[in-house]
Order: C-alpha cells, then structure tokens, then sequence
C-alpha cells in the first residue's frame, strides 16, 4: 500500500517557500534485455542478482509487467513517453526519421514534463540504439552514451556498464538542491554476451550461462547507483523503478534473441519500486500492468496530473497488446500482434490467418494452444492497430520533419500494420533462419567474400522475397571493394522492401563507383522522393549533382545534409565532403 502520497499538490507548494522542494527525485534504471526470471527475487534459480533482490525487499515488486514490443528504441520511447508505438511512431530500432521537436507533435515526453517542473534531468545510455539523435534527448538537461551508431552498420556501438554508471554518479553530485529525474539505462545483457573478466565463468559463448554472467555484471553496476544515492544523502526521498525493456529468447520456441517473436520470454519483464515512506517493504503486485504505465506513475508521484495509469496504488486489470513488425521490416515476414487479458494470451500473425490462445498460468511455456475463440482478444488488437500517432504539422517543415513515418507521407518505410488478410499471406517469422542471416552477415570482412557469398545466397533460394539477404551480399561486396557486384543487390533489397535511405545510398553510392552517372541520375530523380533522406542520401545526391556540374542542386543537398547531421560522425562526413570540393579531390 502507499503511505503519505502527495498527489497533485500544487506545484507552489513545493517551491519557493524557504525550504526547497520536497517533492520526490527519481532515478529510473533499465537494463537492456532483462528476463523476468534472469533475477533471483523473480524466482531465477541460477540468478546472481543481490543488489536487485535487496531493491525488491526495500519496494514493491510486480510479477506480471509487459512491455509492447521486444525491441530497445520503441520499448523505451514507450517507457518515457508513456504511449504506445502506434501513437510515439517508433517501431523498429532503426525509425526512418527521429523523435520530431516539440512543437510537432501533440504530447511532452516525460523528461520534458519534468524539466518544466523544476526538476533537473540526466539520462546516461550504454549504446547507440539511444542516442540522443533519436530524439529522446529532449526534455534532458544531459544526455549522454554512445552516439555513432548509423543506419546499416554491423554493430552497435556500447559503453560497459560501469562506465556509464560512474557518469552517472558524476552528474548526480552536482545537483543536490533540486529534485532531479536520472535516466540511467544498461546494455550488457543484450548479445553478444561477454562480461568483463572478473564475471566470466567459462561459460560457452551464446549460452544461457553466459547470459546471466552478463546480468550478474549489470546487478553490480546497479548497486553503484544505489550507493551513490546514500552517499549523497538522498536515498530516503528517490522514487527508485527498476525494469528492463524486453526479455531474451535464449532459444525457447527457437528464438535465439528477441524482436521476432511474442512469447513471455521476451515479453515479460522485471518491475521493481522502492520509495521508502511511501511504498511498502516487500509488497509483491499481481496484477497485469505495462512499461507505458510508467511515465504516469513517475509524474504522479511528482505531483503533475499522470494524464494515465499510476503504479502508485493498486488498480484493476486491463488488457495489454504487444506488436513486432520487426521481422516484417527487416525480412519480409508477417507482423505479429498479441493480446492479453489476465493470463490468457493470444498471438496473430504465426499461423496465417489464424491464431494461437494459451492459458498463461496453467501452461506458462506457451506450448499447448487452446481450443476456441475469445473475440475480446482480436478486438483489443483492432484497436490497437487503428491508433493515431500523435503527430501534428509534419508536411510543412524542414527535411528533418518531412517525411515522417507518423505523418501520411510514410513513403515505403514499411512501419505500418498490414491488411489482416495481407499479413496471413506472409511467410511466418523464423528467428532460427534470422540467427543464420546474423552468423552470415557477421563474417563479412573477416573471410573471403566468396564464402560470405555462398552462405548468403544459399539462404536467398530458401526465402527469395527477404529483402535483407540481397542487402548483406551488397555490404559483403562493398568490403570486398567490388561495388559493380554490389550495387544490383542494393537495387534488390529496395524493391523487395528495405525501401529507405541507408539501402538508397549505398546503392547511388556503388553506382557512382562502378561509373555508372546515369543510372545513379535516375535514381535520384525516380526514388529519392520516397524515402525520407539522411546524411548519408543527401551527400549522395549532392554527389550525382556535382558530377553532373549542377552545381545549385549541390550545394543545395550539401546544406541539407548538414542540417540532418545528427551524430558527429555524419558531420564530419558532411566537412569531408566540403574539404573534397574545395581540394578538388573527388574520393
């Protein structure tokens, strides 16, 4: 229960009355790929989670938390937004455009909600998946992590743990006279699994023992957190939620990682409150709440109007749907939806047209479908895929804006909900296939091309209308300096459906290379007004220009890249290119 909850109390009455301000600060923790039962309180019987555990005997700890979607960027947009993608417009981790700016869309974030209150914000990120070019740094006074990760690159770039908690800790000592909102977010867990030494266990990579090391690992850099809040003496008034944003397959219903499938492994996650004067010392919540009920809760316990659902007392059940058009987008395969009302569960797009139904507590595996319908389920999905985003005036601004996949003009980005009967007619997801596609595409530039060739092409025959297979024989061959080889398989991931600007400029890109100005013309004129352009595409199309000595329409792209740069790296590209102009140099 909660004791002693100030709940919209005037926002005069916390300030400016010679004592500060009383109101609560928060420190929200998420870590990356978390399973429910990786933690030891949750009943993981190999789990090494001790500082977690003791957060959960400080709190209260909810058994039956979702997320709406296993995949970083949308679940945590969720997280600080406290909408569901449909409404916030992330749907993958890699959206064509970013977060639009305030006055774009018709909702504040939370950190934006907060900051307008008095409070100082942080938020300290351990990979590229959240950077601040996402737009998730607005609202934050900092926002600091790794920020060079680009669309179609191989691998995220991420921090370790440590560092990102020491950061943290840094920040937190230099705002002790305010309320303060920290964002501090993990990624160790998430593959590939190799914690620092000191938590290795000679585990085999890949394996489920591996995994949890990584999560032992994240614990310890919780327990920084922890004990930097009592050593700043601010403990007892810090609302503490810890949560993650998605499970990990770890093979169960061949599903080596997540993104692909709906099952509990990667949809059920750990929950965690600690607020000491206000919620009870080791309260377990039963009932089936959500990550989107977090931004509520944290502003009602700040005392703003939650404009939600609040956490901070009990409340009754409701339904909650989960989504991935991760395989859709990436693949070519069917978008999955699932519903769940208690502990029943239904999941669309795994069986054509049809669905499965289970009894979550009497079969918690997902493995024994049940018989007959329950037309609550497919009515919550219909809802679901019907919402608006929450988007306003995105036609008629700068190139950053126009275009996005939450305004009409989604172009070919693939981010939208299929026609029922459309989806039934793709190929079901298959995440063993995908981890096949994962092990190929990793050997690239560390074997010879021809190898990574076969592998690949190998796997196209098997499923012909994967749009990410001639995608990886085009980067393969981009490294084996071979862009004539290249670019017709760029041209294939395009028309088959990876229909946006990283796959437009590589393919513009080998053209130029092979010497094909033409052909690279064309595309700039037939295809570029279907995507919605970065860098990477506006520095291309200057190119063509340029070469083409339209010198205007150059320099116009030129300024345009600059002012969709959004990570350093982009803009050094950008200079790159201004010093080759004025060199002469055309590399």
């Amino acid at each position: 229960m909660i004791r002693g909850l100030l709940i919209a109390v005037p926002l005069l009455l916390f300030a400016g009355c010679g004592g500060g301000d009383s109101r609560p600060s928060i420190l929200l923790v998420t870590i990356d790929t978390l399973r429910y039962d990786a933690v030891g309180c949750n009943g993981g019987v190999d789990a090494d989670t001790p500082r977690i555990d003791g957060l959960a005997a400080e709190g209260v700890r909810f058994t039956r938390a979702q997320t709406n979607c296993p995949l970083t960027l949308p679940s945590h947009t969720t997280i600080l937004t406290g909408l569901l993608p449909p409404q916030h417009g992330f749907r993958d981790n890699d959206p064509p455009a970013p977060l639009p700016p305030p006055e774009h869309r018709s909702f504040k974030t939370l950190a934006e909600r907060l900051a307008a209150s008095g409070y100082a914000t942080g938020a300290f990120v351990s990979a590229s998946v959240l950077a601040a070019r996402t737009g998730l740094a607005y609202g934050f006074d900092r926002y600091e992590g790794p920020n060079e990760g680009v669309a179609g690159e191989l691998t995220y770039a991420e921090q370790r743990g440590d560092a990102t908690a020491a950061a943290a800790k840094s920040w937190l000592e230099t705002i002790r006279r305010r309320p303060f909102f920290l964002w501090v977010h993990f990624f160790d867990p998430h593959d590939p699994y190799e914690p620092p030494t000191a938590f290795r266990t000679g585990a085999q990579a890949g394996s489920r023992a591996a995994y949890l090391s990584e999560v032992s690992y994240a614990d310890a850099c919780v327990g920084m957190l922890l004990d930097a809040l009592r050593e700043n003496g601010v403990a007892e008034n810090t609302l503490v939620i810890l949560t993650s944003d998605h499970g990990e397959g770890l093979s169960e219903h061949g599903e080596p990682t997540h993104g692909y499938l709906l099952n509990e492994t990667t949809l059920r996650v750990p929950l965690i409150m600690r607020w000491p004067g206000h919620l009870d010392a080791g309260e377990i919540r039963r009932e089936l709440v959500g990550l989107v009920d977090l931004t509520p809760t944290l502003l009602d316990a700040a005392g703003i109007e939650p404009g939600g659902s609040s956490l901070l007392e009990p409340g009754s059940e409701r339904a909650y749907v989960a989504e991935t058009l991760y395989g859709y987008r990436q693949m070519g395969w069917a978008q999955l939806f699932s519903s769940r009302i208690g502990d029943e569960k239904l999941t669309v797009g795994l069986d054509g047209a049809g669905a499965r139904r289970f009894d979550l507590n009497a079969d918690p595996g997902e493995e024994n479908p049940l018989t007959g319908d329950r037309p609550e389920h497919k009515a919550n999905i219909s809802r679901y895929r019907v919402l608006e985003p929450m988007i306003r005036d995105a036609g008629e601004v700068s190139p950053e804006v126009r275009g996005l996949p939450y305004a009409s003009g989604l172009g070919r980005a693939r981010l939208l909900p299929l026609p029922l009967e459309e989806n039934a007619k793709l190929r079901a997801p298959d995440p063993a296939f995908a981890a096949e596609v994962d092990r190929q595409k990793s050997l690239i530039g560390k074997v010879a091309p021809g190898v990574v060739e076969a592998g690949l092409a190998d796997l196209a025959r098997k499923d012909p209308q994967n749009p990410s297979l001639p995608f990886w024989r085009g980067r393969n061959f981009m490294a084996a300096d071979d862009p004539a080889r290249a670019y017709p398989h760029f041209a294939d991931a395009f028309e088959l459906g990876l229909a946006d600007a990283r796959v437009l400029s590589l393919w513009i890109r080998c053209l130029l290379l092979s010497g094909e100005l033409e052909k690279a013309s064309q595309l700039v004129e037939t295809e570029t007004a279907e995507v919605v352009p970065d860098t990477g595409l506006w520095l291309m199309m200057a190119s063509v220009h340029l070469a083409r000595n339209e010198l205007e329409k150059a320099d116009h792209c030129e300024v345009q890249a600059l002012r969709s740069a959004r990570t350093n790296r982009e803009r050094e590209l950008v200079s790159r290119f201004r010093h080759n102009l004025s060199t002469g140099n055309d590399k």
